[in-house]
């Protein structure tokens, strides 16, 4: 049989480590891959793994955790660094989805639902809900397309967006926050396979996350169509909240980052019949992920396609 220990390369460590088995085998960068490949001489017994020993990288940590029929996680009396006991205890949640960890259980943080942004001001005020389009991935926070809509309004503004997010925990970024009559909310729906995952703190999984994170969440799990339905609960849940508040509701789209609309499979097109029936501003914009330009990742959009949208929004308001 296999055994892992996971925890800290150092010379308490290695000890233990040689005292249970004086054959014991570190797991470092520069053999990883002859061990996934089966090319160490070494197929029984103890060995031996940090992440810094793999220099980070969490794809090849995942690898290695999954070919032992057995793993300790054993933490040093001092962590040489706080990134290290992190980044640790981060990877050992997600190892332990599949596999039982010995002298663990998951870690976590304080489980406290955070707010990106709150209230600025009591007069009425603009929010900007999204991920990273909204955020200003690529672009200054002065060139986003929310604040220069703020700018034109002449309001103050909240950001709630936040990278790599989806469309229900931006809607919760909105529900749990502040909001009051007159106020003006703006959310920009992103790709719908978007799912936040609990494991000891929040993983915002999306298409990018793969295949990576197939060994712990499945792709074809983002594409059921229970994610859609609760999706959908989310937008009534919305637009009832802003009613009631007699708060305005904007909301629009392009899905240039995740999909396209010719893409666009029966439950994705369901989505936006829902959204176009029941909400008098929703507005579907087709660029279809060819921006006016890009940003600084070559990825997102320019601060032209920023200047489009608030243009384009800021007719909508007026």
């Amino acid at each position: 049989m296999k055994i892992l220990f996971v925890g800290q390369t150092d010379t308490d460590s290695l000890s233990h480590y040689y005292q249970i088995d004086q054959s014991a085998r570190g797991i470092y960068l520069d053999n990883v891959d002859d061990f996934l490949q089966g090319k160490l001489d070494k197929h029984h017994g103890v060995f031996y793994t940090s992440t810094e020993d793999l220099n980070g990288d969490l794809e090849l940590f995942l690898k290695v955790c999954f070919n032992f029929d057995e793993i300790v996680y054993l933490p040093p009396k001092n962590w040489d660094k706080d990134t290290t006991a992190k980044d640790t205890k981060h990877y050992l949640n997600l190892v332990s989805q599949k596999k039982q960890i010995k002298n663990y259980s998951i870690l976590t943080d304080p489980i406290e639902f955070q707010l990106n942004d709150t209230r600025k001001t009591n007069d009425p005020q603009l929010w900007i809900a999204g991920c990273s389009c909204s955020s200003a991935v690529g672009v200054d926070d002065d060139e986003r397309w929310g604040h220069i809509i703020a700018e034109k309004l002449n309001m103050p503004v909240s950001f709630l967006a936040q990278t790599g997010t989806g469309n229900r925990f931006q809607i919760d970024q909105i529900l749990c926050n502040d909001i009051k009559e007159n106020d003006i909310v703006i959310l920009q729906l992103t790709g719908l396979y978007r799912y936040d995952y609990f494991v000891g703190q929040i993983e915002h999984l999306n298409y990018s996350h793969y295949p990576l994170m197939e060994m712990i969440y499945p792709l074809d799990r983002l594409t059921e169509s229970d994610v859609l339905e609760k999706t959908i609960r989310s937008f009534v849940r919305l637009k009832n909240f802003c009613s009631k508040l007699n708060t305005k509701l904007v909301m629009f789209n392009d899905w240039g980052i995740d999909t396209t609309l010719n893409e666009l499979g029966i439950y994705e097109k369901l989505v936006l019949k829902h959204l176009h029936t029941n909400f008098e501003h929703f507005y579907q914009l087709e660029y279809n992920g060819k921006f006016i330009d890009f940003g600084t990742d070559g990825q997102h959009p320019g601060p032209k396609q920023h200047q489009a949208y608030a243009d384009f929004l800021y007719e909508k308001l007026r």
